[in-house]
């Protein structure tokens, strides 16, 4: 299992992407279907998203790129726009406040759709790696990544430009982020690929400084 999504309307329903093609339950685990309708065979899906607002709308993305289905994953259908180079999307995220907003973060840059995946602009240098995007709930406008060489990225004004948020780092290799339920200002990055210094660091200050 590479990555899990619930339905926010139906906790009973569960999708998990694995290392061949998605699955989904709709009874709580108890039984499983197998979601291949038009994404190529033997992808691996790295991330999957539900759209709160309709569950019906699924995004998952996959080394083959990024699909998106209408009908809770019975048939999903490719999504152009990223250039092939680009297509190994690591993380998909919905913005909080408005979910036709879509991010993808892949090996080539983070790109955002704002029209729920009908056309896309990359939105950061195509040289960072984004594993782990982060959309504050308070303020959409802010947006931070977690990258494989350039550490914690922030933007405050909707990925129109973008600072490095990294005093208190050892090292650069973050791959994920999270933000406390109870108080956002409180975040937790994985830091890994350092036996010495690598290990979890967390904010109080929403990502300024890290200990």
């Amino acid at each position: 299992i590479e990555s899990i999504a619930v339905d926010p309307k139906d906790p009973n329903t569960v999708y998990a992407g694995t290392w061949h093609l998605p699955w989904k339950t709709t009874d709580g685990g108890a039984t499983w279907q197998h979601m291949n309708k038009g994404i190529i065979d033997d992808s691996d899906v790295f991330s999957i998203i539900v759209d709160k607002s309709n569950p019906s709308v699924v995004f998952a993305s996959a080394c083959s790129g990024i699909y998106k289905s209408e009908t809770g994953g019975q048939l999903f259908k490719k999504i152009q726009g990223i250039p092939f180079s680009a297509r190994r999307t690591r993380v998909l995220k919905h913005d909080p406040s408005n979910s036709s907003n879509v991010y993808a973060g892949t090996t080539e840059g983070l790109w955002k759709s704002m029209d729920a995946g009908q056309t896309w602009k990359r939105v950061t240098n195509p040289e960072i790696v984004v594993n782990d995007v982060f959309v504050d709930p308070r303020n959409s406008n802010r947006v931070l990544l977690a990258t494989d060489r350039s550490g914690v990225m922030a933007s405050e004004n909707g990925t129109a430009t973008w600072t490095s948020s990294n005093r208190g780092y050892t090292h650069r290799y973050v791959t994920s982020i999270l933000a406390d339920h109870k108080d956002p200002q409180i975040m937790y990055v994985g830091v890994v690929n350092d036996r010495e210094w690598g290990g979890v660091f967390y904010s109080r200050d929403g990502g300024r400084s890290w200990l």
